[in-house]
């Protein structure tokens, strides 16, 4: 018969009490930022491609998810229509690229950046923009803060109109 460690009864107790605070404060890290613009899709989303070109960087690869998850629902046993519309568009800057590499070289896993655009059945005027929230192999606050920098001016501009 397995003995209960002392420590788990109150392990197990701190984890109760703090998981509403860690669920609370859970949007303020949120691995996932997004923006609501109201507007037609293929507006956003061509403001969005020219905003990200504006910056100087190379738009790489466009990936189309709603039309990727329609195609494949039926025959892994989804509905379709999750979204409306929804794409991803991948670029890298070669700058911030170097720094992050130069930094671990581990961070390579986190290039290409992209951003999504995405529209839900339930909100058909509203496009949603989304990126995930930079989180690097080692902890570099100011990079960190300089790559989602350029995140928010991207949308910034894409959505100024």
């Amino acid at each position: 018969m397995m003995k209960t460690p002392y420590l788990a009864i109150p392990l197990l107790a701190f984890q109760l009490w703090a998981a509403p605070m860690a669920a609370a404060d859970c949007h303020v890290d949120a691995p996932v930022v997004s923006h609501a613009v109201e507007g037609e899709f293929d507006s956003v989303t061509s403001s969005l491609k020219f905003a990200i070109q504006n910056q100087g960087l190379v738009l790489s690869g466009t990936s189309h998810l709603q039309e990727m998850l329609d195609r494949t629902a039926a025959d892994l046993g989804y509905e379709k229509g999750l979204y409306v519309a929804a794409v991803s568009y991948e670029f890298c800057s070669a700058d911030l690229a170097h720094k992050m590499f130069n930094s671990d070289r581990r961070n390579v896993a986190t290039c290409p950046m992209t951003i999504a655009a995405y529209v839900l059945p339930d909100a058909p005027g509203t496009v949603q923009l989304s990126y995930r929230n930079p989180v690097l192999a080692t902890e570099d606050v100011p990079l960190e803060k300089e790559i989602k920098a350029l995140f928010e001016t991207i949308i910034e501009e894409a959505t100024a109109w």
